[in-house]
């Protein structure tokens, strides 16, 4: 085979490569075709690569944030939470509400939207995961149902003891529960049933009145919470009473008070279906309408309204 039309040179192929001729005649073809060893002086600058560009640090700030809160998904059931607090101006001592927006893929609807709750303020209620309530609350002896105070386990009453330690028993077998009368109320204590806090529980009876019923927690540091002062902070069956008795379900948190005359006060207002078209099923529970409180709090001059939620009335809609 003749290179360039020269047949002496293809006798002498050895010593050219495929690039052209070769410095070292005595390598074969075969050589030279893997031999790259070359091309740094063979090619020309244009097959040089780019030089690699430099990395520029990007400044600080200018980023975006979200909430500030995760979406939370519970591996056992698959569920969804999320918790959007709600910013309250600071009053004394932290006498102020600690409010949020409590989603949940699993929960009802609300005067918030399905499965969305307000967060913030406390109740006391009957317990519903062992069966309905039966509201069987006699003045003295055993009751028919659970208390469930929030973020607590079961209330139990406290049972009168001799001096042994032992608790007493009626004629009937049954634990005497541990009463005093003040004024016109006779209370009754309850602690949970594990020894969560040490807060002084009390409910309140009105002996005047058996359907008038409120309960009273002293905590820790000596704050008093009040659940259920009025009907509006009561929910309860209003269709009619049942042998005397108007069902209370739940108490809710409607007072607070501490050491210092620093007062927080909640504001219900039962649905009444004013201003509603009747078509949405959402005025079976009494909403929250407003939060005030401050220091020397006095009922006819609220000091520092917190929140203000209620029903829009419907001849301002536009």
């Amino acid at each position: 085979m003749a290179i360039d039309g020269d047949p002496s040179k293809a006798a002498a192929g050895a010593g050219y490569g495929l690039f052209g001729a070769s410095s070292q005649g005595s390598r074969s073809a075969g050589q030279d075709f893997f031999d790259l060893s070359s091309l740094g002086s063979t090619l020309s600058a244009s097959y040089a690569l780019p030089a690699a560009p430099s990395i520029v640090p990007l400044k600080e700030g200018g980023a975006i944030s979200g909430l500030g809160e995760k979406y939370n998904v519970s591996s056992a059931s698959g569920t969804g939470s999320l918790s959007v607090p709600i910013q309250t101006s600071p009053a004394r001592r932290g006498m102020q509400p600690q409010l949020a927006l409590q989603y949940d893929s699993a929960a009802g609807n609300s005067e918030f939207g399905l499965g969305w709750q307000l967060r913030g303020g406390a109740s006391i209620t009957r317990k519903t995961s062992k069966g309905l309530p039966r509201y069987h609350d006699p003045a003295s002896g055993p009751e028919s149902d659970v208390f469930v105070l929030s973020g607590m386990e079961d209330l139990v009453p406290v049972f009168k003891k001799d001096a042994s330690g032992v608790i007493l028993q009626d004629s009937a077998g049954n634990h005497v529960t541990e009463e005093s009368v003040r004024g016109n109320h006779v209370v009754r204590r309850y602690f949970p049933r594990s020894r969560q806090t040490f807060a002084r529980i009390e409910r309140w009876t009105n002996l005047e009145s058996r359907n008038d019923v409120h309960w009273r927690v002293v905590t820790e540091e000596n704050s008093t919470l009040v659940f259920g002062s009025d009907a509006n902070s009561r929910i309860f069956d209003q269709s009619a009473a049942v042998d005397g008795n108007i069902r209370i379900f739940s108490w809710l948190q409607s007072e607070t008070y501490d050491t210092y005359g620093n007062a927080m006060t909640f504001t219900y207002k039962q649905e009444d279906s004013a201003s509603v078209s009747g078509e949405a099923a959402h005025e079976a529970f009494p909403p929250l309408k407003s939060v005030t409180g401050g220091q020397d709090w006095i009922p006819s001059q609220p000091i520092g309204q917190a929140l203000s939620y209620g029903p829009t009335d419907s001849a301002t809609e536009s």
